[in-house]
Protein backbone atom coordinates (compact mmCIF):
# COMPACT_ATOMS: atom_id res chain seq x y z
CA UNK A 1 0.00 0.00 0.00
CA UNK A 2 1.44 3.34 -1.05
CA UNK A 3 0.74 6.26 1.26
CA UNK A 4 1.11 9.92 0.49
CA UNK A 5 2.73 11.31 3.66
CA UNK A 6 0.80 14.58 3.56
CA UNK A 7 -2.58 12.89 3.08
CA UNK A 8 -1.54 10.28 5.62
CA UNK A 9 -0.93 12.84 8.35
CA UNK A 10 -3.88 15.08 7.56
CA UNK A 11 -6.05 11.99 7.76
CA UNK A 12 -5.09 11.64 11.41
CA UNK A 13 -7.02 14.71 12.42
CA UNK A 14 -10.07 13.56 10.46
CA UNK A 15 -9.93 10.17 12.17
CA UNK A 16 -9.27 11.04 15.80
CA UNK A 17 -12.90 11.50 16.75
CA UNK A 18 -13.93 8.05 15.56
CA UNK A 19 -10.68 6.24 16.31
CA UNK A 20 -10.44 3.49 18.88
CA UNK A 21 -8.87 5.08 21.94
CA UNK A 22 -5.77 3.55 23.45
CA UNK A 23 -7.07 4.55 26.88
CA UNK A 24 -9.76 1.87 26.59
CA UNK A 25 -6.96 -0.66 27.11
CA UNK A 26 -4.68 1.16 29.55
CA UNK A 27 -4.70 4.65 31.04
CA UNK A 28 -2.42 6.98 29.11
CA UNK A 29 -0.89 9.97 30.90
CA UNK A 30 -1.33 13.34 29.27
CA UNK A 31 2.09 14.62 30.39
CA UNK A 32 5.54 13.14 31.08
CA UNK A 33 8.53 15.06 32.45
CA UNK A 34 12.12 13.79 32.43
CA UNK A 35 14.04 15.99 34.86
CA UNK A 36 17.38 16.66 36.48
CA UNK A 37 16.02 19.72 38.28
CA UNK A 38 15.18 20.31 41.94
CA UNK A 39 12.02 21.98 40.68
CA UNK A 40 10.68 18.46 40.10
CA UNK A 41 12.82 15.97 41.97
CA UNK A 42 12.65 15.31 45.73
CA UNK A 43 15.43 16.59 47.99
CA UNK A 44 18.61 14.57 47.51
CA UNK A 45 17.43 13.07 44.21
CA UNK A 46 19.33 14.21 41.13
CA UNK A 47 17.06 12.72 38.46
CA UNK A 48 13.38 11.79 38.33
CA UNK A 49 10.41 11.20 36.07
CA UNK A 50 6.99 12.80 36.54
CA UNK A 51 3.86 11.31 34.99
CA UNK A 52 0.47 13.05 35.03
CA UNK A 53 -2.83 11.17 34.84
CA UNK A 54 -6.34 12.55 35.23
CA UNK A 55 -6.12 11.97 39.00
CA UNK A 56 -2.80 13.79 39.49
CA UNK A 57 1.00 13.57 39.30
CA UNK A 58 3.30 10.66 40.13
CA UNK A 59 7.01 11.23 40.83
CA UNK A 60 9.04 8.15 39.90
CA UNK A 61 12.64 7.07 39.34
CA UNK A 62 13.91 7.86 35.84
CA UNK A 63 13.53 4.21 34.82
CA UNK A 64 11.27 1.42 36.00
CA UNK A 65 14.23 -0.95 35.97
CA UNK A 66 17.99 -0.76 36.43
CA UNK A 67 19.99 1.20 33.89
CA UNK A 68 20.90 4.68 32.80
CA UNK A 69 18.68 7.22 31.15
CA UNK A 70 14.97 7.99 31.36
CA UNK A 71 12.08 5.96 30.00
CA UNK A 72 8.29 5.86 30.02
CA UNK A 73 6.21 3.36 28.10
CA UNK A 74 4.09 0.26 28.00
CA UNK A 75 4.28 -2.84 25.84
CA UNK A 76 2.57 -6.04 24.78
CA UNK A 77 -0.85 -4.46 24.33
CA UNK A 78 -3.22 -6.08 21.85
CA UNK A 79 -4.20 -3.83 18.98
CA UNK A 80 -7.96 -3.51 18.44
CA UNK A 81 -9.64 -5.80 15.92
CA UNK A 82 -9.94 -4.37 12.39
CA UNK A 83 -7.46 -1.57 13.17
CA UNK A 84 -4.34 -1.04 11.09
CA UNK A 85 -2.93 2.36 12.07
CA UNK A 86 -1.67 3.50 15.44
CA UNK A 87 -1.71 7.27 15.95
CA UNK A 88 0.25 9.17 18.57
CA UNK A 89 0.16 12.93 19.15
CA UNK A 90 1.97 15.07 21.71
CA UNK A 91 3.87 18.30 22.28
CA UNK A 92 7.42 18.50 23.58
CA UNK A 93 9.62 21.21 25.05
CA UNK A 94 13.26 21.00 26.06
CA UNK A 95 14.32 23.26 28.93
CA UNK A 96 18.11 23.21 28.86
CA UNK A 97 18.57 19.64 27.61
CA UNK A 98 19.70 20.37 24.06
CA UNK A 99 22.05 23.16 25.12
CA UNK A 100 23.66 21.30 28.01
CA UNK A 101 23.63 17.72 26.67
CA UNK A 102 24.70 17.88 23.03
CA UNK A 103 24.97 14.08 22.93
CA UNK A 104 21.44 13.46 24.24
CA UNK A 105 19.46 10.94 22.23
CA UNK A 106 15.69 10.62 22.64
CA UNK A 107 13.63 7.89 20.96
CA UNK A 108 9.89 7.98 20.26
CA UNK A 109 8.67 4.46 19.49
CA UNK A 110 5.23 3.40 18.27
CA UNK A 111 4.03 -0.23 18.06
CA UNK A 112 6.44 -0.83 20.91
CA UNK A 113 7.53 -4.09 22.45
CA UNK A 114 10.60 -4.49 24.64
CA UNK A 115 11.95 -4.47 28.16
CA UNK A 116 12.69 -0.83 28.87
CA UNK A 117 15.85 -0.29 26.94
CA UNK A 118 17.66 -3.61 27.17
CA UNK A 119 16.04 -4.03 23.82
CA UNK A 120 13.27 -2.12 22.11
CA UNK A 121 11.24 -3.17 19.10
CA UNK A 122 9.08 -0.74 17.17
CA UNK A 123 9.06 2.19 14.74
CA UNK A 124 9.44 5.88 15.16
CA UNK A 125 12.13 8.54 15.25
CA UNK A 126 14.97 9.93 17.30
CA UNK A 127 15.46 13.50 18.51
CA UNK A 128 18.93 14.70 19.36
CA UNK A 129 22.41 13.66 18.40
CA UNK A 130 22.02 10.69 16.06
CA UNK A 131 25.50 10.98 14.65
CA UNK A 132 27.32 7.71 13.99
CA UNK A 133 29.94 6.80 11.41
CA UNK A 134 27.38 4.67 9.55
CA UNK A 135 24.68 7.34 9.29
CA UNK A 136 25.80 10.77 10.50
CA UNK A 137 22.97 13.06 11.59
CA UNK A 138 24.26 15.84 13.83
CA UNK A 139 22.86 19.30 14.48
CA UNK A 140 24.82 22.29 15.71
CA UNK A 141 25.48 22.64 19.44
CA UNK A 142 22.27 23.69 21.20
CA UNK A 143 20.07 22.22 18.46
CA UNK A 144 18.69 18.72 17.90
CA UNK A 145 18.48 16.61 14.75
CA UNK A 146 15.55 14.30 13.92
CA UNK A 147 15.78 11.05 11.95
CA UNK A 148 13.60 7.92 11.50
CA UNK A 149 14.58 4.69 13.25
CA UNK A 150 13.29 1.13 13.34
CA UNK A 151 14.22 -0.74 16.52
CA UNK A 152 15.32 -4.37 16.60
CA UNK A 153 14.87 -5.58 13.04
CA UNK A 154 17.81 -7.93 12.39
CA UNK A 155 16.79 -8.78 8.83
CA UNK A 156 17.35 -5.20 7.69
CA UNK A 157 20.58 -4.68 9.56
CA UNK A 158 22.87 -4.95 6.55
CA UNK A 159 20.61 -3.36 3.94
CA UNK A 160 22.04 -0.49 1.89
CA UNK A 161 20.46 2.99 1.78
CA UNK A 162 17.72 4.18 1.77
CA UNK A 163 17.21 1.79 4.69
CA UNK A 164 20.43 2.75 6.43
CA UNK A 165 23.18 0.73 8.01
CA UNK A 166 22.81 -1.54 11.01
CA UNK A 167 23.58 -0.49 14.58
CA UNK A 168 22.99 -1.95 18.03
CA UNK A 169 21.34 -5.35 17.62
CA UNK A 170 19.32 -4.47 14.56
CA UNK A 171 18.31 -0.87 15.28
CA UNK A 172 18.23 0.84 11.91
CA UNK A 173 18.56 4.58 11.30
CA UNK A 174 16.56 5.29 8.17
CA UNK A 175 15.69 8.04 5.78
CA UNK A 176 16.49 11.73 5.84
CA UNK A 177 18.22 13.67 8.61
CA UNK A 178 16.37 16.90 9.52
CA UNK A 179 18.34 19.56 11.40
CA UNK A 180 15.94 22.53 11.24
CA UNK A 181 15.98 24.53 14.43
CA UNK A 182 14.82 22.07 17.10
CA UNK A 183 16.13 23.92 20.13
CA UNK A 184 15.53 24.69 23.81
CA UNK A 185 12.57 26.64 25.22
CA UNK A 186 10.37 26.13 22.17
CA UNK A 187 7.25 23.95 21.98
CA UNK A 188 6.85 21.49 19.12
CA UNK A 189 3.83 19.45 18.01
CA UNK A 190 4.29 15.80 16.94
CA UNK A 191 1.99 13.57 14.91
CA UNK A 192 3.08 9.96 14.36
CA UNK A 193 1.24 7.28 12.33
CA UNK A 194 2.42 3.67 12.27
CA UNK A 195 0.83 1.30 9.72
CA UNK A 196 1.50 -2.19 8.43
CA UNK A 197 3.53 -0.97 5.46
CA UNK A 198 5.31 2.10 6.80
CA UNK A 199 5.07 5.04 9.12
CA UNK A 200 5.05 8.82 8.93
CA UNK A 201 5.64 11.71 11.28
CA UNK A 202 5.10 15.44 11.14
CA UNK A 203 6.71 17.89 13.58
CA UNK A 204 5.83 21.59 13.64
CA UNK A 205 6.88 24.55 15.73
CA UNK A 206 4.49 26.78 17.68
CA UNK A 207 3.81 28.82 14.53
CA UNK A 208 2.86 25.74 12.54
CA UNK A 209 6.08 25.71 10.51
CA UNK A 210 7.14 22.16 9.59
CA UNK A 211 10.58 21.25 10.96
CA UNK A 212 10.43 17.53 10.09
CA UNK A 213 8.02 15.56 7.88
CA UNK A 214 8.81 12.14 6.51
CA UNK A 215 7.18 8.91 5.33
CA UNK A 216 9.23 5.73 5.82
CA UNK A 217 8.24 2.53 3.95
CA UNK A 218 9.48 -0.80 5.24
CA UNK A 219 11.88 -2.95 3.22
CA UNK A 220 10.04 -5.80 1.50
CA UNK A 221 12.16 -8.42 3.28
CA UNK A 222 11.90 -6.84 6.71
CA UNK A 223 10.95 -9.10 9.62
CA UNK A 224 9.53 -6.18 11.56
CA UNK A 225 6.07 -6.64 10.01
CA UNK A 226 5.67 -10.26 11.01
CA UNK A 227 6.94 -9.49 14.50
CA UNK A 228 4.78 -6.44 15.18
CA UNK A 229 1.71 -6.12 13.01
CA UNK A 230 -0.45 -8.76 14.64
CA UNK A 231 -0.24 -7.98 18.33
CA UNK A 232 2.02 -5.23 19.58
CA UNK A 233 0.43 -1.91 20.36
CA UNK A 234 2.72 -0.27 22.87
CA UNK A 235 4.45 3.08 23.09
CA UNK A 236 7.76 4.23 24.53
CA UNK A 237 9.67 7.48 24.88
CA UNK A 238 13.20 7.18 26.21
CA UNK A 239 16.23 9.41 26.72
CA UNK A 240 19.90 8.41 27.01
CA UNK A 241 23.26 10.23 27.12
CA UNK A 242 21.79 12.91 29.40
CA UNK A 243 23.18 11.98 32.82
CA UNK A 244 24.54 15.45 33.67
CA UNK A 245 23.38 19.04 33.83
CA UNK A 246 20.27 20.71 35.19
CA UNK A 247 17.41 20.47 32.69
CA UNK A 248 13.83 19.33 32.02
CA UNK A 249 12.23 17.63 29.00
CA UNK A 250 8.45 18.00 28.96
CA UNK A 251 5.95 15.96 26.94
CA UNK A 252 2.39 17.33 27.11
CA UNK A 253 -1.02 16.82 25.47
CA UNK A 254 -0.13 13.17 24.88
CA UNK A 255 -2.82 10.99 23.31
CA UNK A 256 -2.92 7.91 21.14
CA UNK A 257 -5.30 5.45 19.57
CA UNK A 258 -6.11 3.31 16.52
CA UNK A 259 -8.17 3.40 13.36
Amino acid sequence: MNINPVVFLVGLFLSVVSATSFSQQQPVPDSIVFSRSNVDCPSGVTACKLVHYTWGWQTLPPRDSDGQGFVYGFKNKQKPDNASTQWIVFKFRSEGLFTQMNGAHLGVIGRHDGNEGRYNRGRGFIIGNAGRPEVPCVASTGFAAIQPEVWFDPATRALPPPYGQGINSGNIILGRCDTKSITDYQTYQVVLHVTESGYAYNITDRNGVVVANQYVPYPTNSTVDSQLNITNAGFLIGLVNAEGGNWRFVVSDLNMGWF
